[in-house]
């Protein structure tokens, strides 16, 4: 009797072993297969060069991240964390603020093929009057485009958020801490590994973000809201 009780002990602990490897593998696999652009370094980003306007600051405290004044502050990266996706999950960790008057809509992200303006993403908020923000989500690839915006679905400012885009053969969805808001159809091409990236504002100079932004992740698949970034 001991023996058989050893032996289902001994059985029951390889198997505990085996899941638990199992759900770390995958999970690993996931971060893997994920590009991270961190902002904790004002001179490159994601590995990429980087033009400064205004005076982004970094803060290092409690958390490292690159603070936007939404008056002039913009990071300008020379590369694009989507390049080639056909299937993606992109999801933007930041905290905004009270929107200045140059801020009101803020485009956060903007990701341009600079020598096809039809061809471009953006991740945007919107501000009411009670300074509560809901997203703005943008795709345009020639004449295809459409905004997932509803104002009726707001969140309050100071505090992080992950703002979360996915697409996937035609289906284009927006998602806030991992509860998906909308979705619809459009067509969107990968982009080129010669778009580039700007952060803190629209590329051509208006509509600033004021707060943080701590990471930009992009992943070649659609996530579920599990495997989603999770923010406090």
């Amino acid at each position: 009797m001991r023996y058989h009780t050893k032996l289902l002990i001994a059985l029951f602990s390889i198997f505990l072993f085996a899941s638990c490897t199992s759900t770390t593998t995958k999970t690993d696999q996931s971060e893997i297969n994920s590009l991270v652009w961190r902002f904790d370094n004002l001179s490159q980003v994601g590995g990429f060069s980087t033009e400064l306007e205004g005076s982004p600051t970094l803060v290092t405290t409690p958390i490292n991240s690159t603070k936007f004044n939404g008056l002039n502050d913009r990071i300008q990266v020379h590369g694009n964390i989507i390049a080639g996706m056909q299937s993606f999950t992109l999801e933007l960790v930041a905290k905004p603020l009270v929107p200045t008057k140059k801020g009101r809509e803020p485009r956060i992200v903007h990701i341009e093929d600079l020598s096809n303006s039809k061809h471009r993403l953006t991740l945007e908020m919107r501000f009411n009057e009670q300074n509560q923000w809901y997203l703005d989500a943008f795709l345009l690839d020639g004449d295809s485009r459409y905004t997932l915006i509803d104002s009726s679905l707001t969140h309050e400012n100071g505090r992080w958020y992950n703002l979360a885009i996915t697409y996937e053969n035609g289906v284009f969805s927006s998602y806030v801490n991992g509860k998906k808001e909308l979705t619809a159809q459009v067509n969107f091409g990968a982009m080129s590994n010669q778009a580039q990236t700007s952060v803190g504002a629209r590329m051509n100079k208006v509509h600033y973000f004021n707060g943080e932004i701590k990471k930009l992740r992009a992943t070649p698949r659609v996530l579920s809201s599990e495997e989603m970034l999770q923010v406090e």
